[in-house]
């Protein structure tokens, strides 16, 4: 074989193995997105006192009732929005309601989500996780209490399929781009 030959040949391999592996990882990472690998865990850092347990959390996560020090128990609202004072105290807890729409766990040590959780670099002393499964969308809030008596939020919501689907699309449309790009940058520098 001649080193022309050679040469063509390793350029159009180059080019086609782009082509071929940037597509299927632009669907990969737009599957692992869509799982929740684009939701965190945030700190409720605005509530001042320590808390030493966690009763309920509604089934989206914007209310959950903690109990502190003293026996205190305190409804906080997630979001805070606006330096609000996004709190109060309260003598009632709401019974877990749990239907066919919603599963409701409440576990020690570590947090059961079926979804993506990244996670949390801290001991986690108590978590609920919460899915709420709506027609054609899950909404997914797990809440945890760390051994520093602190809470973290990880809340996935609702979103529609057809946006799903387009991210995915497009996730794989710039993949196959990008495998184009490389693929012939990549091709062109092989000797």
């Amino acid at each position: 074989m001649s080193k022309k030959y050679l040469k063509f040949t390793k350029r159009v391999l180059a080019v086609l193995f782009s082509i071929i592996l940037f597509p299927i990882f632009g669907c990969l990472s737009s599957i692992f997105w869509a799982s929740g690998g684009n939701t965190f865990w945030k700190s409720i850092d605005y509530f001042p006192l320590p808390v030493e347990n966690v009763l309920y959390m509604d089934s989206h996560g914007n209310e959950f009732w903690v109990k502190v020090k003293d026996n205190e128990i305190y409804r906080i609202i997630y979001p805070c929005k606006n330096e609000k004072v996004c709190w109060s105290k309260t003598d009632i807890v709401p019974e877990v309601e749990q239907g066919l729409d919603v599963d409701y766990k409440v576990t020690e040590n570590a947090c059961e989500n079926d979804s993506i959780a990244y996670p949390l670099f801290k001991k986690i002393k108590q978590c609920i996780t919460s899915k709420d499964y709506a027609a054609d969308a899950t909404w997914i809030v797990s809440l945890a209490l760390t051994e520093d008596n602190k809470l973290w939020i990880w809340q996935q919501p609702w979103e529609s399929p057809y946006n799903v689907l387009f991210e995915m699309y497009l996730s794989t449309i710039c993949g196959a781009i990008a495998g184009v790009l490389i693929g012939v940058l990549w091709a062109w520098k092989i000797k």
